[in-house]
């Protein structure tokens, strides 16, 4: 079975990635980057991490970016040892332009990434198959 990360602040993400998921991956859920971080630091190695950008409600006023974002993630992924890194990421924010930025960042350090926004189009079953 894949193993696979989602990382979002919306609950109801979370619940409708699950039941994508259901019967054809292990999903662990984190809210925020650093349960992100700690789940990546985890053995095995992720099949798929799905990352978004905006994880706090400052960020969808426009207010500063901290340390709580996919970004924050994304800069953990890099500096970890290839062949710990999830084999593929999907970056799936409504942010278009940190969300590029992400996928640059990925992209410059070989990780395989695309960038979908959250729908039906960016579910595992679409991405990875069943």
């Amino acid at each position: 079975m894949k193993r696979i990360l989602f990382l979002d602040d919306m609950q109801v993400r979370h619940d409708i990635f699950w039941r994508h998921c259901q019967g054809r991956a292990d999903v662990d859920h984190a809210f925020t980057a650093k349960e992100a971080v700690s789940f990546l630091n985890t053995e095995p190695r992720y099949d798929a991490a799905y990352l978004d950008h905006d994880l706090a409600e400052e960020h969808y006023r426009g207010d500063e970016y901290g340390d709580n974002t996919g970004m924050a993630v994304v800069d953990h992924i890099v500096s970890m040892p290839p062949n710990t890194r999830p084999y593929a990421v999907v970056v799936h924010t409504y942010n278009g332009e940190r969300g590029a930025e992400m996928v640059r960042r990925l992209r410059a350090e070989g990780v395989a990434v695309i960038q979908r926004r959250f729908g039906p189009d960016s579910h595992p079953v679409a991405i990875m198959g069943s």
